[in-house]
C-alpha cells in the first residue's frame, strides 16, 4: 500500500460488534518453533534529512525458549541512538519471560546515561530497589533533599541525607 498523499495511506481495523471482544492483529508462526526465532517485527522507517532511510524505531517478538511447557517469550522494542558518528538501534525496553519462574524480567533504557521518566508514582509491589554495582542507592526530591544509602562494604557505608548544597543534614555512619 503506497500513497504520496497526507496521512495515507491508512490501515484501519473497526469491530462494530457489542461484546466485551475488540480487533485483533496477529502475528504467526506455524513451523514447529526453535528457540531465538523471531515471529514477527514491525520497522518504523524515515528518510533522514540527507534523505537515507534510517530505522528510527523497531518492535520485535522471539521465541526465548520453545521447550514444551517451558515456553518463553521475548519482546523488545528499540529506538534509534547516534554517537555523533553512527547511529544504531538500542533496546529501549526489553522484556523478557521466564521458562521455569512464571515471571517476565523488564530492562527500560540503554545505558548509565538514560533517564526514565515516571509520570506518577513508582509503586513497588515486593522486593528490592537496587542502586548501581557498588550498592550506592541516591534518592533525590527536586535538588532539595538527597537520601543515599551507601552500602557497599568499603568500610565507607553510611545512610545520609543531605540539603540542596549537599550538606549533610543527618549522617548514619558505618561502625
Amino acid at each position: 500500500i503506497e500513497s504520496a498523499s497526507s496521512q495515507r495511506p491508512s490501515l484501519r481495523l473497526t469491530n462494530t460488534n457489542t461484546d466485551a471482544e475488540g480487533v485483533e492483529l496477529t502475528f504467526k508462526k506455524s513451523a514447529t518453533g526453535a528457540d531465538n526465532d523471531v515471529i514477527g517485527t514491525t520497522f518504523f522507517i524515515a528518510d533522514n534529512d540527507a534523505d537515507e532511510p534510517i530505522t528510527y524505531a523497531q518492535t520485535s517478538a522471539t521465541i526465548k525458549d520453545a521447550s514444551d511447557t517451558d515456553e518463553a517469550g521475548q519482546y523488545v522494542i528499540q529506538v534509534t541512538t547516534s554517537n555523533g558518528t553512527t547511529s544504531n538501534l538500542r533496546n529501549a525496553l526489553f522484556a523478557e519471560g521466564s521458562p521455569s519462574a512464571n515471571d517476565v524480567d523488564v530492562t527500560i533504557g540503554h545505558g548509565s546515561t538514560s533517564t526514565t521518566t515516571i509520570g506518577g508514582d513508582l509503586k513497588v509491589n515486593s522486593g528490592n530497589i537496587y542502586g548501581k554495582t557498588d550498592n550506592d542507592l541516591l534518592l533525590r526530591s527536586d535538588d532539595d533533599i538527597a537520601l543515599l544509602l551507601d552500602g557497599d562494604n568499603d568500610g565507607t557505608s553510611a545512610v545520609k541525607i543531605t540539603n540542596g548544597a549537599s550538606t549533610n543534614v543527618v549522617v548514619i555512619a558505618e561502625s
